[in-house]
């Protein structure tokens, strides 16, 4: 059992020198090249096309829904955002406009914080969980008091804790 042990010694030790070479010579511009990533060209989606995936973002069928986000996701910016922004004021089905709030913050851009703005106070509470955790990632302070007083009025158990963050994030006493 002691032959045992001093050979694993000896081959850790020598996956250790072997790693470290490798590391060397990665680092030190030896032989190992580094791969060069080629910008992919955009997906081409058309209004019409993300039109109808955002109309199945509240379908029963998982893949159904998957494959919608997928669009939605491969779209332009500048095409699906106003879109999705839409999606929130105006779709019927609580649903969709919660999936339609979730990715408009995962594409981000200017409009974002006006459309979250306008949700903290929706009686969908999905949506105000979404509004308050982008919040707690981008901090505003002019909104803070409204935030405190939100908390007072907050009854949803699952929205509480999201808005809680939002205000610690604040970064005011």
């Amino acid at each position: 059992e002691r032959v045992r042990v001093s050979a694993t010694r000896a081959e850790a030790g020598e996956m250790m020198a072997l790693l470290v070479t490798v590391m060397l010579l990665t680092f030190v511009g030896g032989v190992v090249p580094i791969p060069t990533l080629t910008p992919q060209p955009a997906s081409t989606v058309s209004a019409a096309e993300l039109a109808a995936a955002i109309d199945k973002l509240g379908s029963f069928d998982f893949p159904v829904r998957s494959a919608a986000s997928r669009t939605v996701r491969r779209a332009d910016a500048a095409l699906a955002a106003p879109a999705l922004a839409r999606a929130v004021h105006e779709q019927h089905d609580s649903y969709v406009q919660y999936r339609a709030l979730v990715l408009l913050a995962g594409i981000g851009g200017a409009s974002v914080g006006d459309v979250m703005r306008s949700v903290i106070d929706d009686r969908n509470d999905r949506l105000r969980a979404v509004a308050y955790a982008w919040f707690e990632h981008h901090p505003s302070g002019e909104l803070l008091p409204h935030l405190i007083e939100a908390l007072s009025r907050e009854q949803s158990e699952f929205v509480r804790p999201a808005l809680t963050r939002a205000i610690a994030a604040s970064g005011a006493d």
